[in-house]
């Protein structure tokens, strides 16, 4: 991957036959983000981590500049990032979780300040009155006045509007990396749970799907539609994520139930894409990486 950094500094989302590097559609955010998250695992082995110095800093540097310079979150434009096929725009909770994940790995020395303005963003903190003083005119213009705290973090924030979708995966990641209280992450599970978000089988990535037909959602022969493919379709690989957090915040009972569960999906299907929350068929293709991946976690 980092052989085939663009150069300024953007980690392709992947690489053809080990020859041809793909960047989607526009700042393809999250592949830069997971690259410097995966290679900060192998910080201890400083003779390999080291060899990309270079590629790592090209990379921070790249993604700083999307960073706004007063609420030290990252904007992208729609379908940027994983879920490509999502109206997500603007400050995007998936994308900010991982941004503070980067920070934290890196020492990046603004890591506290991206946590305060995520939570004022996606989990509606009150503001203090200090930092309403400091950024009056865009918090103003913004509206945050009308931001109604949920029972869940936003998927994502714009101008325009507010995300309302549900994305399970970026609330997962934000428990998983501590980006909110203890009381908010059992919060935001007991309420996925009433929503029988595992149901079928894990996990459903959206609670409330997109109904409104937005056009580039009609791409690849309608795939995105209710219950499909981002908008609401079981993914297995994010439901290794619900079985790690569940395990991880105190529902052990429900994490194994969902890992017996799980399992039995990934060996019977074999490893297969996503599936359709209603009718229980596989669709997508078999053979995912990230499906057996993921499961790896929870060994």
């Amino acid at each position: 991957m980092a052989k085939f950094q663009a150069k300024n500094g953007q980690i392709p989302n992947f690489v053809k036959n080990g020859k041809e590097a793909d960047f989607w559609y526009v700042d393809c955010i999250d592949a830069t983000l997971w690259w410097l998250i995966a290679l900060g695992e192998f910080k201890r082995d400083e003779k390999f981590f080291n060899r990309f110095e270079k590629e790592i800093q090209k990379a921070i540097a790249w993604l700083s500049a999307r960073e706004h310079p007063n609420f030290y979150l990252l904007s992208q434009q729609e379908g940027a990032d994983w879920a490509d096929l999502m109206p997500r725009k603007g400050f995007v909770l998936y994308s900010n979780v991982l941004w503070y994940q980067v920070k934290k790995i890196y020492k990046i020395k603004t890591a506290l300040k991206t946590k305060a303005y995520f939570n004022y963003f996606f989990n509606a903190e009150k503001i203090p009155q200090k930092t309403i003083k400091e950024n009056s005119r865009l918090i103003k213009f913004l509206n945050f006045a009308k931001i109604k705290k949920e029972k869940y973090l936003l998927s994502y924030f714009s101008f325009g509007e507010r995300g309302k979708d549900v994305d399970v995966f970026g609330n997962l990641l934000a428990i998983l990396f501590d980006l909110i209280s203890q009381k908010r992450k059992r919060e935001i599970l007991k309420y996925f749970l009433s929503r029988k978000a595992n149901k079928p089988f894990p996990v459903r990535v959206v609670l409330k799907p997109i109904s409104k037909e937005y056009p580039y959602m009609k791409m690849h022969n309608n795939q995105n539609k209710i219950f499909s493919y981002h908008n609401g379709g079981i993914r297995p690989f994010v439901g290794a994520f619900w079985v790690l957090v569940l395990r991880e915040n105190g529902f052990k009972k429900e994490a194994q139930a969902d890992l017996e569960i799980l399992a039995e999906i990934n060996l019977k299907y074999n490893f297969n894409e996503w599936f359709n929350p209603e009718t229980k068929r596989a669709m997508g293709k078999s053979g995912q990486s990230w499906n057996a991946g993921t499961f790896l976690l929870l060994k």
